[in-house]
């Protein structure tokens, strides 16, 4: 690369200057749990997914009462 110009070395810069990830972090702590970050459980989603995984294992028993699967082949 060469040099000249206006371009700024990386290294030639004012440290005292807030650079924008700074300043996004000033804002806020990244890594806090603020409480009721996540919102209110979506109770409906969840017995809907339960729900889900009972059919699953129904549908698995219902196969393996059907074909006669046994593990101990």
């Amino acid at each position: 690369m060469a040099t000249g110009g206006d371009e700024i070395p990386m290294a030639d810069h004012d440290a005292d200057v807030m650079h924008h990830a700074d300043a996004h972090d000033a804002e806020h702590d990244a890594h806090a749990h603020h409480e009721g970050s996540l919102g209110p459980v979506d109770w409906r989603m969840w017995i809907s997914g339960v729900l889900g995984v009972v059919a699953g294992v129904v549908t698995v028993a219902a196969f393996v009462a059907a074909t006669g699967f046994s593990f101990s082949a």
